[in-house]
């Protein structure tokens, strides 16, 4: 997934990475710089030919803005869904008496 975030400029030559604009125009506003950053699992040293024959989730282009070209590895799809039923506030059994739990892949 790709995120973009505004850098601010704490002085002449370093750019912190958080910032308190969120969204495009008001960073351009505030003299920011609007950025992106990719997602990725991990980078590999690889070329161009030896990223195409991986199999998986590998793929070319750069991680960051203004970054080189390189090789990376995506990290597979988030999985959304509702929680079970639970009292509020209870971290314990759900309805029916069955213990609430989700299994990490």
């Amino acid at each position: 997934a790709v995120k973009y975030q505004c850098y601010d400029s704490y002085d002449s030559t370093h750019l912190r990475h958080y910032s308190r604009w969120n969204t495009k125009a008001s960073c351009v506003a505030a003299n920011g710089t609007w950025l992106y950053n990719r997602t990725v699992l991990e980078t590999l040293n690889v070329d161009f030919a030896g990223c195409m024959n991986l199999t998986g989730n590998a793929s070319w282009g750069k991680v960051f803005e203004g970054g080189v070209d390189t090789c990376y590895v995506l990290p597979p799809p988030v999985e959304c869904r509702a929680a079970n039923w639970s009292r509020v506030n209870h971290l314990g059994n759900g309805r029916d008496g069955q213990p609430l739990s989700y299994k990490w892949r």
